[in-house]
């Protein structure tokens, strides 16, 4: 896998990068080395887990953690096409697309009735999912809030722990919210986000514009890929400012492309004939029917990287072109020689 990876690094931007998707030579650069330094982490960190794991579960002791992660019959990866950047994949690697996507269930009757309330103008929604929202610096807090408090729309903000001690009437704060099934709901017009995994692919599923306040790890890729396919703008979480936060709300819901782009995507995520739950399943039972699926797996996985970059092959075309070169250079000076000797021996006659 990491050899199909490197392979990959001209094109696709790196965890933790950053990156465009169409990347300059700078870019590029800093997706290589992203690559190696998540590499070394990896194993600095994986290591001491891999060597209890081995005394755990049997794993002989020659595998290495590469193998390891490779042992294995069957990828799922949670993610689609209709929004990821696009790349080739492995017959044993299968994309399901999001699995956090859930049928749509009928509102609370109070938040049913809050969002009918909000006439034309509609609501938005704010969560910074389950590990963040009750971390937010209290002044940030205060910030959103009052941004939020300037708004047509109705906020239904899911905050956990420090509360503003006065909010707008516009503002509905509640520990938990449905996220999935507020998404759904047509009057729905925005989307206040750290842009986590699910949260992502949610709005996304429902053609949601986004507002993204990113605040670690992969939540930065997240919004810089959203950025650039169009249905999102990001605001600086350590620089929040009312101004900023309110006017980038204003534009996600007043300007159409991020709506029609948004729309678009969901359009293409819909549209698949089992859902990825199901899809899920159907490749389970598959693995579950059978005893090997080793005709999914290309042999190349088994090859070492010099013969995978074709290392070997180069090496010995790049001998056979010096060994012709050598040979034509002593061929022309032999020749050369022979000719001069020749020239030498009738002038001497």
């Amino acid at each position: 896998m990491q050899n199909e990876n490197i392979l990959k690094l001209s094109y696709l931007p790196q965890l933790l990068s950053q990156n465009p998707g169409k990347m300059n030579f700078l870019q590029r650069l800093k997706n290589v080395i992203v690559f190696w330094m998540l590499k070394g982490l990896n194993t600095a960190l994986f290591k001491p887990l891999l060597v209890q794991m081995k005394a755990e579960y049997g794993i002989k002791p020659e595998k290495s953690l590469a193998e390891v992660f490779d042992d294995k019959e069957l990828t799922l990866f949670m993610s689609d096409f209709a929004y990821e950047y696009p790349q080739p994949m492995r017959p044993d690697y299968k994309s399901i697309g999001p699995v956090s996507i859930q049928p749509v269930q009928p509102l609370p009757s109070c938040l049913r009735q809050e969002i009918k309330s909000s006439g034309d103008d509609g609501a938005i929604i704010v969560s910074f999912g389950s590990n963040v929202a009750s971390v937010l610096d209290k002044d940030k807090v205060d910030i959103m809030a009052e941004a939020f408090g300037r708004l047509k729309q109705k906020v239904i903000w899911r905050l956990q722990g420090y509360k503003p001690s006065s909010l707008c009437d516009n503002i509905i704060v509640r520990d938990w919210i449905p996220q999935n099934d507020l998404l759904a709901n047509e009057k729905l017009r925005a989307f206040v986000s750290h842009v986590g995994m699910n949260g992502m692919y949610e709005t996304l599923y429902y053609g949601v514009p986004v507002v993204a306040i990113p605040l670690y790890a992969d939540q930065f890729d997240n919004t810089a890929q959203m950025v650039e396919k169009g249905v999102a703008l990001t605001v600086d979480y350590n620089n929040l400012t009312v101004d900023d936060l309110y006017n980038k709300i204003q534009r996600v819901i007043h300007e159409p492309s991020f709506r029609e782009n948004a729309q678009r995507i969901s359009r293409l995520m819909q549209d698949r004939p089992r859902s990825p739950v199901q899809e899920a399943g159907d490749w389970i039972e598959y693995a579950l029917r059978h005893e090997s699926l080793a005709h999914l797996r290309p042999y190349s996985t088994q090859l070492p990287w010099y013969q995978y970059f074709l290392v070997d092959v180069a090496v010995f075309l790049v001998l056979v072109v010096l060994v012709v070169i050598m040979v034509i250079k002593y061929t022309l000076r032999l020749m050369c020689w022979m000719c001069c000797r020749r020239d030498k021996k009738q002038k001497t006659q």
